[in-house]
Order: C-alpha cells, then structure tokens, then sequence
C-alpha cells in the first residue's frame, strides 16, 4: 500500500501512517485520556486564527500516532509552521500548569509534559483543518 501511494502522484494532500489509534468520536476518546484538552486546544487554536467552533474530527476513523507518519516534504512544511505557531501560542496561554487532567500528579515541567501530549494530536487537527487526507498503509490489517 504505501509503494502504491507513494506513485501516486495526483493527490499530494495527504499522510501515510502504519500505527495508530481507532476513535468512534474523538473528542470524547480524548476527553476520556486527557479532560479538557479539546478546550485548551480549541482556545490556542482560536488565537492563531481558526474557528475552532468549525474543526468537526471525523467518527469512527483510525488515527496516526504522531511518529509512525509519512507526507511529502509540502505537507510536512506546512505542518512544521502550523506546529511551531500553535506550541508558540499554547506557551504563551498557558505558561504554568497544565489546562487539562492528565495521569501524572507529579512532574518537573507541566508545561512541556503538557505540550507534549497535545503535540501528539496535533497532526490530526492540523490535517482536518486542511483537508489532508489520513490513510492507513497497512497490507495486512490482520
């Protein structure tokens, strides 16, 4: 599957992933790990100049872990910018603490620890907002 994405060349908007995870709703899966991260991120995004009310995750989708991802170099720039304005943004409101629950109650840098896990959702709203396509290039899903 991936060598026949990768000769396709007509549809340049999209990531190739080989892991991940599966969501029916994603926001509540995230809010199941991580409660009120869909609020921080929505704030952040709000700031940098997005709707944040128009970003609707597809339902019952496979989602890319963020480190088992391929996309052209294009894609990739993109996504670097969008990545380094949102954590710029995301430190600047929220530059003590964490706004959302996680599991640890005890770390050096909540601010970094925090980041970190929107980080890892990051490639997901940045590729719904641009229209960038997600496929699963798994050959044998067994």
């Amino acid at each position: 599957k991936v060598e026949k994405s990768l000769r396709d060349e007509t549809h340049q908007r999209k990531i190739l992933f080989w892991y991940g995870i599966y969501a029916g709703r994603y926001w509540e899966l995230m809010d199941l790990h991580h409660p009120q991260m869909h609020q921080a991120i929505s704030k952040v995004l709000s700031n940098i100049g997005y709707d944040a009310t128009r970003l609707v995750m597809p339902a019952n989708r496979f989602w890319p872990f963020g480190n088992y991802i391929m996309m052209p170099y294009a894609r990739l720039r993109d996504y670097i910018n969008f990545s380094e304005k949102f954590m710029a943004k995301f430190r600047q409101l929220y530059p003590i603490g964490c706004p959302f629950h996680t599991m640890e109650k005890h770390t050096v840098n909540w601010q970094a620890r925090c980041l970190g896990y929107v980080t890892e959702r990051l490639v997901h709203v940045w590729a719904i907002l641009n229209n960038v396509d997600m496929e699963y290039v798994v050959d044998d899903e067994d």
